[in-house]
């Protein structure tokens, strides 16, 4: 009866963050291409350089971030 409002926490986000900007992700994964090839795991630096080109030149902003076969060469 006399009990007051509690304080409601606002609901923590999901990983669809709008903070992450793709450039820097396109950053990220051409950082670990460069690494991976560095350290001679040539098949993981070409799955990385696909998802990179995926990023650059396919995606398209606004739509919902979805595995796709072509995203990683296949």
């Amino acid at each position: 009866m006399y009990q007051r409002q509690a304080r409601m926490k606002q609901p923590m986000q999901a990983f669809d963050d709008p903070m992450i900007r793709m450039s820097s992700l396109i950053k990220f994964v051409d950082a670990a291409r460069k690494e991976l090839e560095f350290r001679g795991e040539v098949d993981s630096a070409l799955c990385f350089e696909c998802l990179r080109d995926y990023l650059e030149q396919d995606y398209k902003p606004g739509t919902p971030f979805a595995f796709t076969g072509h995203a990683i060469g296949l």
